[in-house]
């Protein structure tokens, strides 16, 4: 009879996972900017299916990883948006950027272990440290906090890198420069991942 029960609780939680999916879609090349995967803006597309013939009230919860920096910034596991996302049965929504939907990953919603002087840079700049991240999100269930999506569900992998900034070649550092139009000659510009 125990084991029936226990099967029965596992079953029903299984069930509960596949309730929504959750799509990610951030295409190539990927932008250097943290508000545009905060936000959703741009090219990027967060899409949320109820898989069920029940009208659902789902939260989001997200992440941003590095994987090779060790940076990261999470949903608090206690965030409650004001308003639940109403998905009726078998309904398709994208979350937009003016939708109320993505401030899960607000900076007043999340917990991080960036240093305060890399905050500071991101936020004067608004541009994320070179990296690899792993941008997660999963719907939950808004008033029981279990989760509705399959587990990475709604991931993407986005590399960032910044191009080697040109240096000057002529005229050479402390060389004599003949006025009044002096001729500069920079190398090229290289960008990683690019031939």
């Amino acid at each position: 009879m125990k084991k029936l029960i226990f099967l029965l609780l596992i079953s029903t939680l299984v069930k509960a996972q596949n309730s929504v999916n959750v799509s990610l879609i951030m295409p190539s090349p990927y932008s250097q900017y943290f508000n545009d995967y905060t936000q959703f803006v741009g090219q990027n597309v967060l899409t949320l299916t109820n898989t069920t013939n029940n009208t659902l009230q789902v939260k989001l919860l997200g992440s941003i990883e590095g994987l090779d920096n060790g940076l990261f910034v999470r949903t608090l596991h206690t965030y409650t948006p004001a308003n639940p996302i109403v998905l009726a049965p078998n309904q398709v929504y994208t979350v937009t950027a003016s939708s109320q939907s993505r401030n899960f990953l607000d900076i007043n919603n999340t917990e991080n272990n960036i240093s305060e002087q890399q905050q500071l840079t991101i936020a004067a700049s608004g541009m994320i440290p070179e990296g690899t991240y792993r941008i997660c999100v999963a719907a939950y269930d808004y008033a029981t906090n279990e989760p509705l999506s399959p587990e990475g569900a709604g991931r993407a992998i986005v590399s960032i890198s910044y191009p080697v900034p040109p240096i000057l070649l002529v005229p050479t550092c402390h060389s004599t420069v003949p006025l009044p139009l002096p001729a500069f000659s920079w190398s090229g510009v290289f960008s990683p991942g690019t031939n």
